[in-house]
């Protein structure tokens, strides 16, 4: 097992998500940059859905129980094997007894560890998810012990020792396409949202990011719409002029306008930015 020793900032175990449920209420969930974590299995040799531990802007130190191999990606945060700095989309080899240290970076949000094997934490309804609004799965606070795969973990069967795969995070262009309630926006709202540059709002998380337009106005006074579906990726524009576009934790219904919708594989472009770092918005047809 993993032990935690000191705990991080936005740190949970993540898998692809919580499919099928979304009609009870239930968030999808998973990993924030889908493309690292894949890459991080990929590079161990990992089920495409096994679940691992995904940081947020600190990461966490833990103490390792047991021989393993682990993968890095994502964030490229300072990560410490016993004091010694270890490179990030490398195969490394952890001894029992060995301390990994994550702390924080320049580059990014969300930083991803994965173990050969991969975290074999509980599934509840058919993923290892972590939603905390709803209790589903621990808080990864000191003392915390997160179970592996102790059949898989002295060795890695892929012959992927090293793959790169971080070019987007330095992306700042996101690609998105007509909402159902685009045709709600004057002409020259619709044409704003693509000449405007978006900061990302302070208080965005798990949930959604604010995307707070040079000027507010611009965007204010869009009517609420009869509550509808939503999901990870639309982008509600609410009467304050202030867009939200929603992330892996989002709720499923919600009653402001649905003007875009980001393009799957770009969710992963803008779960990375941090809180005042500017994005543009760019239609694919």
């Amino acid at each position: 097992m993993i032990e935690i020793i000191k705990e991080g900032i936005h740190c949970s175990i993540q898998d692809k998500g919580r499919f099928g449920y979304r009609h009870m209420g239930v968030p999808i969930s998973g990993w924030m940059d889908q493309r690292s974590a894949l890459i991080s299995n990929m590079i161990l040799g990992n089920r495409e859905n096994d679940a691992v531990i995904e940081m947020g802007p600190i990461g966490l130190k833990m103490v390792f129980h047991v021989n393993a191999y682990i993968a890095l990606t994502g964030s490229p945060k300072k990560a410490l094997l016993n004091n010694e700095e270890i490179q990030f989309y490398k195969k490394t080899w952890v001894s029992s007894g060995d301390v990994i240290n994550i702390k924080s970076g320049h580059l990014g949000v969300w930083t991803y560890l994965s173990v050969c094997g991969g975290i074999q934490t509980e599934s509840i309804w058919n993923s290892r998810s972590t939603f905390h609004l709803a209790g589903i799965g621990k808080r990864l606070k000191k003392g915390i012990c997160i179970p592996i795969n102790a059949e898989t973990i002295s060795g890695s069967s892929s012959k992927l020792s090293r793959i790169k795969g971080n070019d987007h995070l330095k992306n700042s262009e996101v690609k998105v396409r007509k909402g159902p309630e685009f045709g709600h926006l004057t002409l020259s709202q619709q044409e704003s949202l693509m000449d405007h540059s978006f900061t990302i709002g302070r208080d965005s998380d798990r949930m959604g990011y604010y995307l707070v337009p040079e000027d507010k106005e611009t965007f204010s006074g869009i009517p609420d719409i009869l509550t509808s579906l939503v999901g990870p990726g639309t982008i509600q524009l609410p009467p304050s002029g202030v867009a939200m576009a929603l992330m892996k934790d989002c709720q499923t219904t919600g009653g402001y306008a649905r003007v875009l919708q980001i393009v799957e594989e770009e969710i992963d472009i803008l779960s990375q930015k941090r809180p005042g770092e500017k994005i543009k918005l760019a239609f694919k047809f």
